[in-house]
């Protein structure tokens, strides 16, 4: 709980910095604490997954019809919002707020094991960089993806991923997985560079064929358009290298593009956290298109 902690040091402690101070420690409260929720939601999902949706929500949520005290989240404050007709810094207290409970919640799942003090970050494994590590209980998953996913279609997909990997389809379930994320990098896109012009749409859709783009081509759009999107590059960086790591392997010597995967191979792909990004950006968004 250290990291915490001094998180919330960075949170409680604005007014007495100066502008530059105050801007250089917001960067190392979003740095820091991108990290600490990561390995602490998976720790919470494994051990108090009744808790999880409301720690989640205290991040994100996609069930609010407008941004006030009540519905503010940490993801906004990353994100620079502010609450209107309040100081810039207020939202550093509500922030602080939304870190004290997901601590609490911590805490909580810390009283489900024998041993109290414990490395979190050997405990789960998170960054998609390190595939040879596994998170808590990862090898026990029955399922790919556990979120909400919020429109029909989407969850249907995902009514299939999960079916597929249970019976050990695992290359329909990696088919699947990319077509998902496809779809969600299409939204995304399309709402930065709306239809309205042939050069936006050629980003995401091929004129000629008469079809959208594949996930290759789109993750390299990604990439090209890294200044232009309304996202922090430390962001999106982490959502390229998700990307990456999900590429097609097109080798003279393989046989085929698609290297038959086993479970483990899945589970590195962090299928579940890469979608999880992209519908953040894609609500967060639809929130600023709203305004």
């Amino acid at each position: 709980m250290n990291e915490a902690s001094e998180l919330l040091n960075i949170l409680e402690q604005n007014y007495t910095w100066n502008s530059k101070e105050y801007a250089r420690n917001r960067s190392r409260f979003i740095s820091g604490y991108t990290k600490w929720y990561k390995q602490s939601r998976a720790v919470i999902r494994d051990l108090i997954p009744d808790r999880y949706n409301r720690f989640q929500s205290l991040f994100s949520t996609n069930k609010r019809s407008g941004i006030n005290e009540y519905t503010y989240t940490v993801q906004d404050y990353i994100h620079g919002i502010h609450l209107e007709n309040e100081s810039r810094n207020y939202t550093d207290e509500v922030t602080s707020r939304r870190l004290k409970e997901q601590m609490e919640i911590l805490r909580s799942a810390f009283s489900r094991i024998d041993e109290f003090s414990f490395d979190l970050e050997k405990f789960v494994r998170i960054n998609p960089i390190y595939p040879d590590q596994t998170s808590f209980k990862e090898n026990n998953k029955n399922t790919i993806l556990e979120i909400e996913l919020g429109e029909e279609h989407y969850n249907s997909l995902k009514v299939e991923m999960n079916s597929t990997f249970r019976l050990g389809m695992f290359i329909s379930t990696f088919l699947l997985s990319r077509k998902l994320i496809e779809n969600l990098l299409v939204d995304i896109l399309r709402l930065i560079f709306p239809p309205t012009s042939d050069e936006n749409i050629s980003l995401y859709f091929d004129i000629k064929n008469q079809s959208f783009k594949d996930l290759d081509i789109l993750s390299e759009t990604f990439a090209k358009k890294k200044k232009e999107l309304p996202f922090k590059a430390s962001v999106v960086d982490e959502i390229l290298i998700a990307l990456e790591r999900m590429k097609y392997e097109d080798k003279p010597t393989s046989h085929s593009g698609i290297i038959i995967p086993e479970r483990q191979d899945i589970l590195s792909y962090r299928i579940e956290e890469t979608v999880e990004m992209l519908l953040s950006m894609k609500q967060i968004l639809r929130e600023k298109a709203s305004f």
